[in-house]
């Protein structure tokens, strides 16, 4: 009956330990997940603005191309 008992308490201490590790395993996934989430929106943000500016000075630029067009 000993056999048992100490069978059992392995199991129920290793089905602990199980659930403590995909617990810490999932915040640990989620984390990264949120951090690659993070990055991704910053370079996302980064390449809008530089679209931006882009298509801002190519404003610019076709307003001095119509201007010497006007003139020549």
């Amino acid at each position: 009956m000993s056999d048992i008992s100490a069978i059992k308490s392995y199991v129920v201490s290793l089905n602990q330990a199980l659930k403590q590790t995909s617990q810490q395993t999932s915040q640990q996934l989620e984390q990264i997940a949120n951090r690659v989430s993070k990055k991704s929106e910053a370079a996302t943000d980064v390449g809008l603005a530089s679209i931006q500016r882009s298509n801002s000075m190519n404003e610019v630029l076709g307003e001095y191309r119509n201007k010497i067009d006007t003139f020549a």
